[in-house]
């Protein structure tokens, strides 16, 4: 299970934080009568399970009840411990931007490299395909960057040599 956290509605009000069920509300396609635009399906089950802590002036939290009895039970089977998804570590990040660097791989050789490089990795080809996309959208901005700094230098030395050949720079 995941949860969401909100905060009081009232900004200056911290006391309360409130925790949901991830799979809270239904999902938009359902919501909003629409068809349904990718492959993997919402969560999202309309669950009202939700806890309320409450920060007391001693600085302690306690659990504050809820009224309503459907927030205190799901209404989906819960996750085990051990299907829930590990975080990868950061050396297997980095890597994936070492690769992403190199320009001439595919994305089927470098997720074959990764897989290479971390035989042990519990693979998760999302997460695996969403962060080579973040690396090669970092990439194309360096390089956007950086074009746009070399046309404003030549653009301001063109301008330099233009005031100076001109007869009012002299």
């Amino acid at each position: 299970m995941a949860l969401t956290i909100r905060l009081d509605q009232l900004a200056f009000n911290l006391s309360n934080v409130y925790l949901y069920c991830s799979r809270e509300g239904v999902p938009d396609s359902v919501k909003n009568n629409k068809e349904i635009k990718r492959k993997r399906l919402s969560m999202r089950c309309d669950c009202k399970w939700r806890i309320t802590l409450f920060q007391q002036e001693s600085k302690l939290w306690i659990f504050r009840k809820a009224m309503n009895p459907a927030s205190m039970v799901h209404n989906h089977p819960l996750i085990s411990p051990d299907d829930i998804r590990q975080p990868w570590p950061s050396t297997v990040f980095d890597r994936i931007a070492f690769y992403a660097n190199q320009r001439n791989l595919t994305t089927s050789e470098t997720r074959e490299r990764i897989k290479e490089d971390f035989p042990d990795l519990v693979w998760d080809e999302r997460r695996f395909y969403n962060r080579l996309t973040e690396e090669r959208k970092q990439i194309r901005l360096r390089d956007s960057e950086s074009r746009v700094f070399s046309t404003m230098d030549l653009a301001a030395r063109v301008a330099s040599l233009a005031s100076a050949d001109h007869p009012c720079g002299k």
